[in-house]
């Protein structure tokens, strides 16, 4: 396992001890990092975590 990966393996981790965060939304961002889709940047993941799906409203 590269860097990154071990990096979002624990960000992914430590995102699902929040209960705040619904269970739809992470496994939505786990998805997209599977597929290499767009949460390449910090305001990307950030934006999928608070409006859940960023491409809803396109």
């Amino acid at each position: 396992m590269g860097v990154e990966e071990e990096i979002f393996d624990e960000f992914f981790r430590k995102l699902q001890e929040y209960e705040e965060i619904p269970k739809n939304v992470l496994d939505d961002l786990k998805s997209r990092y599977e597929n290499g889709k767009d949460i390449d940047t910090k305001n990307n993941i950030i934006r999928s975590i608070r409006l859940g799906d960023p491409d809803e409203d396109k």
